[in-house]
C-alpha cells in the first residue's frame, strides 16, 4: 500500500488540500496504458449542534468488483474547499482505471469526551458505481453527523461519538469545486453516478437504526 497525503496538486490525486489522506495499492499508482477516469467526491461533516460530526474521522473503503484490493479516503474535517454555517467539506478527485467499482465499508472514529469509539458497517455496502474513461465520475457528498444523546446528568442532549453518514448530490457546488480546483480538466465531462438508493439517505457505521 501506498499512504499518500495530500498537500498540494500532484500528479496522483488532483486539486484536494491537505487533511485528507488516501492510502492507494500500489498498482493504482504504477504507469499504465490503461484508460482511467476521474472518482469525484465530497466528505465532509454537519457544523450544526449538538449533531456535529466536525470532530469525527471517517473513511470510505472502495475496491474494483472482483477485487480485494482497497482504496481508503479518510478525512479528520481539520481543512476544507468549502464551509458554510452548517456544513464543511474537502472534494476527493482519483484517477481510476476503468472499470466496475463499489464503496463497500465505512468507518467513523470519535469520542464522547470519556471514551473513544471505532465503528464499522456490517456487511458489504455494495454500493456500485462505474468509472467511465475521460470522465469525472461523482458519487456524491457524504456528511457525517454525530449520533445525539441526552445526559444522564443534565437535561440536555450532545454528541455521543458514534456517528453516521447523510449520502446526497450537490452536483452545481462540486462540479464548480472541481473545476475550480483542476482547471486543466475543464474539457473532462462531469457525471453523476447514482449509488443504489440507500433508505432515508443515511448510512450507519453499525446498521443499527
Amino acid at each position: 500500500m501506498k499512504y499518500i497525503f495530500i498537500f498540494f496538486y500532484s500528479f496522483v490525486l488532483f486539486g484536494c488540500s491537505s487533511g485528507l489522506d488516501i492510502t492507494l495499492p500500489d498498482k493504482y499508482t504504477e504507469e499504465n496504458d490503461q484508460p482511467k477516469g476521474y472518482l469525484v467526491g465530497m466528505i465532509g461533516a454537519s457544523r450544526t449542534l449538538p449533531a456535529s460530526g466536525e470532530a469525527l474521522t471517517t473513511t470510505l473503503m472502495i475496491r474494483q468488483i472482483g477485487d480485494d484490493d482497497t482504496i481508503m479516503l479518510t478525512n479528520d474535517n481539520s481543512h476544507s474547499d468549502f464551509k458554510t454555517p452548517s456544513l464543511l467539506g474537502q472534494l476527493f478527485i482519483l484517477p481510476l482505471p476503468a472499470g466496475e467499482y463499489e464503496l463497500y465499508r465505512i468507518t467513523i472514529e470519535g469520542s464522547n469526551g470519556n471514551q473513544t469509539f471505532n465503528t464499522n458497517s456490517t456487511g458489504n455496502l455494495a454500493l456500485k458505481f462505474r468509472i467511465t474513461e475521460d470522465t469525472a465520475n461523482y458519487i456524491g457528498e457524504f456528511i457525517a453527523i454525530s449520533r445525539v444523546v441526552k445526559s444522564q446528568l443534565w437535561n440536555l442532549k450532545y454528541p455521543s461519538g458514534r456517528g453516521y453518514f447523510k449520502h446526497g448530490y450537490d452536483v452545481e457546488r462540486d462540479s464548480a469545486l472541481f473545476y475550480q480546483l483542476n482547471p486543466d480538466l475543464k474539457a473532462v465531462n462531469f457525471q453523476t453516478k447514482e449509488l443504489a438508493v440507500i433508505r432515508n439517505r443515511l448510512i450507519y457505521s453499525d446498521q443499527s437504526q
